[in-house]
């Protein structure tokens, strides 16, 4: 199992604060939130990158800052682009793997579609192309554990979609994956257990199973009308998210409850413009749990 336990984390002061998350073999965890929330910070400490103030990051029990070479077991994917510019790709891929004492493994270059980019540099390969490098580079040792920070971030459909892919392979293969992304479909489609960290702490953790049983309940309804109906649909028990001249809220019973919304509206001197469904359900859940923590 990997762990975060108790992870107080930053770089001059503490970013995160007092973070348990439980990582089994097979799972994938959706870090979401928004940015500045401490996502990347969280992930860099749970790659081995940066050591915490406080608390242990431990894979099967083991602290890894106090014991380095267990860091071998963890694969990290950073946000952003590769370094290392002017290295042709297999210059690169081997100097990693004298780091880690391993051997060029073909079968994972053919499946990250690296091997048939070899020969180029860094530096002129396509943001897609980038991001299978580091992919590849992760794997290099065999790790146990994968950390992947925003994986698909700027990536054309296709190229989004084959490492999606490769991320559901690695999970059946037994490796631990904890993941960050803005994307709720990425998260849909890939995570089994979703946690959300708002101003450094994690405000909701769950399976995306329960997540999503709660949120088939739901429907996300949006209002625009003549004025700011918030104050009024807190007076009804909404949690209300503006987005520009329009405001989110959740109903579980779609028709019963937009014509007494309608009808109190009306009543507090409030025309409706439009009043529809829109959204997805597990966005305004996250919404949601962003706006209790404010």
């Amino acid at each position: 199992m990997f762990k975060l336990e108790d992870v107080n984390v930053g770089y001059t002061g503490i970013v995160v604060r007092d973070v348990n998350i439980s990582v089994n073999p097979g799972e994938i965890h959706a870090l979401l939130g928004p940015n500045g929330s401490g996502k990347s910070t969280l992930l860099r400490s749970a790659a081995g990158v940066i050591p915490p103030f406080k608390g242990r990051v431990l894979l099967d029990n083991i602290d890894i800052f106090r014991n380095p070479s267990v860091k071998r077991r963890i694969g990290y994917v950073p946000e952003g682009e590769a370094v290392f510019k002017g290295f042709t790709v297999e210059k690169l891929i081997r100097i990693i793997c004298r780091l880690y004492e391993a051997k060029i493994d073909e079968e994972i270059l053919k499946e990250t579609k690296v091997k048939e980019i070899m020969n180029k540099t860094i530096s002129s390969l396509s943001m897609g192309q980038k991001r299978r490098v580091l992919l590849s580079l992760a794997l290099i040792h065999d790790p146990d554990v994968l950390i992947l920070d925003e994986p698909t971030a700027n990536l054309d459909f296709m190229t989004a979609d084959e490492i999606k892919k490769l991320i559901k392979r690695f999970a059946r293969e037994g490796r631990a994956i904890f993941m960050a992304s803005h994307n709720i479909p990425e998260v849909q489609e890939l995570a089994s257990h979703v946690e959300v960290i708002f101003k450094g702490s994690i405000v909701f953790q769950d399976l995306l199973s329960n997540v999503e049983r709660h949120i088939r309940s739901l429907t996300s309804v949006r209002i625009r009308c003549t004025g700011d109906p918030s104050a009024c649909l807190r007076e009804l028990g909404y949690g209300v998210i503006q987005e520009g001249d329009s405001y989110i809220i959740a109903v579980k019973d779609f028709d019963e409850e937009v014509p007494k919304i309608s009808a109190y509206l009306g009543s507090r001197g409030l025309n409706i413009k439009e009043i529809t469904k829109a959204g997805n359900p597990l966005d305004e859940l996250l919404r949601e749990k962003l706006e209790g923590s404010l």
